[in-house]
C-alpha cells in the first residue's frame, strides 16, 4: 500500500503556505459533485462528472497534519506553524 502522507503548497514561493498532511481518494459521487461545484463556482467553468474520472483527474482530501507559512518581507519575524491533532 503507498504512503499517504503528502504535502500541498501554493505557487507563491516569496510568501509560501505548505500544508503537510495524509491524502485519501474521495470516490464518492457526492464527494466529487461538492468539489466539482466549488471549482466549477470559483474558476466560472462547467466541468461535468467525467472531469474526476478516476485515471487523470481523482478528488483528495488532505487531512492537516501541520502548516508552515511565512512572509518575505518579514522572513524572520513571520514563520508560522500550526498543528493539528489527530481525534
Amino acid at each position: 500500500m503507498a504512503d499517504a502522507r503528502c504535502s500541498v503548497a501554493i505557487d507563491d514561493a516569496l510568501d509560501p503556505v505548505i500544508v503537510e498532511g495524509v491524502a485519501e481518494i474521495r470516490a464518492d459521487a457526492a464527494d466529487r459533485r461538492r468539489y466539482l461545484d466549488a471549482m466549477n463556482a470559483k474558476y466560472q467553468v462547467a466541468y461535468g462528472a467525467d472531469f474526476l474520472d478516476g485515471v487523470r483527474n481523482l478528488c483528495l482530501r488532505v487531512s492537516p497534519v501541520s502548516v508552515i507559512g511565512l512572509l518575505q518581507q518579514d522572513f524572520t519575524g513571520s514563520p508560522t506553524r500550526w498543528s493539528f491533532s489527530k481525534e
